[in-house]
């Protein structure tokens, strides 16, 4: 794999173009970007940041604020808020072949959905991630926290898709993957962590930390937990009550002060957020299906209101 572009350097699009750019010097790194941040990009390259580590500047082949001078693209990585996810995918259609990988990496459990509304070529994965990191100024990207690992899988639409390159060149740029056959349970339990710690995070402006040592909002957080895995194993997925706790136990092993992308979006009355995807989709996805969601459904409307 040549070809690589990254649409959205944000966090998690920083670090895997850290990764690739440092490890890979032979592919062909193309970023998407905007603003002061683009700009800091071209002139200085793109500068992670790992406490510990000595930091990387990765410089690609293209940096740019339109994919249209890219051309079609070996593997497309989809770093982008789900609220911009349609219109990135309308951008990124000419650069997808039918032969070109094409990665989402957002926390979601109805992406692929989405996602083939507007782009029907290419080999789409499904998946979810668990590294945290942000844009800490221009040019720059500060990893944050977390298991450091993506977890990945067939689409159904892709069946007969051999993931044993696409793994080999992860390996080499040094990004862990987990990869399973059928990635719903997978993307299901980051889900039970990720939207109720967001909502509630929102809801009551308190850090992870703070979550859980609040008896009243740890037990907010358990309700939606609960509602969230019981649509699941309605929606089919293969999960079980160890994935719940799995979930707990991951947020107690986070730092006191971590708080979710979409509680600091929530935080600013001038940015846009993923509220839909965290909550709206849950909501309305335990109404096709009879699941009722009351807790779910009372902190996503008074999110909604506010």
């Amino acid at each position: 794999m040549k070809n690589i572009m990254i649409f959205g350097i944000g966090g998690i699009g920083g670090y895997l173009g850290a990764m690739i750019g440092s490890r890979l010097p032979e592919a062909s790194l193309t970023f998407i970007a905007r603003g002061k941040h683009l700009e800091a990009i071209k002139e200085k390259g793109l500068r992670f940041v790992r406490e510990g580590e000595e930091d990387r500047v990765i410089r690609p082949a293209l940096a740019a604020v339109s994919a249209a001078a890219a051309g079609v693209q070996d593997l497309v990585f989809i770093c982008v808020k789900s609220y911009d996810l349609a219109a990135a995918c309308r951008e990124i259609a000419p650069c997808v072949g039918p032969d070109t990988i094409v990665v989402p990496v957002l926390n979601g459990m109805d992406i692929h959905g989405r996602i083939r509304e507007h782009l029907s070529e290419g080999v789409l994965l499904s998946g979810a991630t668990y590294v945290s990191a942000y844009i800490s100024g221009p040019g720059v990207v500060r990893f944050q926290t977390g298991r450091e690992v993506f977890v990945l899988g067939k689409s159904p639409d892709c069946p007969d898709f051999d993931p044993s390159g696409f793994l080999s060149f992860m390996e080499e740029a040094g990004v862990n993957c987990s990869w399973f056959d059928d990635p719903r349970p997978a993307i299901w339990r980051k889900y039970l962590f990720i939207s109720p710690y967001s909502m509630v995070g929102a809801w009551s402006g308190k850090t992870m930390g703070a979550l859980l040592e609040d008896p009243e909002l740890k037990d907010t957080v358990d309700s939606i937990q609960r509602e969230v895995y019981a649509v699941g194993l309605a929606s089919g997925v293969d999960l079980e009550e160890s994935d719940v706790k799995d979930a707990e136990n991951f947020a107690a092993g986070l730092d006191y002060s971590t708080t979710t992308s979409f509680q600091r979006d929530y935080a600013d009355p001038v940015r846009k957020n993923e509220l839909d995807l965290y909550g709206g989709a849950v909501v309305r996805l335990g109404e096709s299906l009879g699941v009722e969601t009351p807790v779910a459904g009372r902190i996503y409307g008074e999110l909604k209101n506010r």
